[in-house]
């Protein structure tokens, strides 16, 4: 099982403030995928909770599109090019700006 990082851990809280606990379960039942994907965890993980924008029926959307297409995924969070460590560290180092 891929640990959800601290530094998500944090923006997950700040953009799920009532629901992070919910947030990192849904994010769990991701966890064969992120492993059959062999891409970064912490990336994946942060795609679904970009696109769900605070949103729980937005993170259920987010999570269907990882099943349905990991690379969608990833370019609809702005996270699909080889830049995206940087674009990662900067979304997660702004808790609640959503884009």
């Amino acid at each position: 099982m891929p640990d959800i990082s601290p530094r998500l851990r944090r923006r997950i809280d700040a953009d799920f403030p009532h629901h992070a606990d919910v947030v990192v379960g849904r994010l769990h039942s991701l966890d064969q995928l992120v492993a059959d994907s062999r891409q970064n965890p912490e990336r994946m993980f942060a795609a679904v909770v970009r696109l769900a924008q605070g949103r729980l029926d937005k993170l259920d959307d987010a999570s269907s599109l990882a099943r349905e297409d990991w690379r969608d995924l990833l370019v609809g969070a702005d996270f699909g090019n080889e830049d995206w460590p940087a674009r990662l560290s900067d979304w997660l180092s702004a808790p609640g700006a959503n884009r």
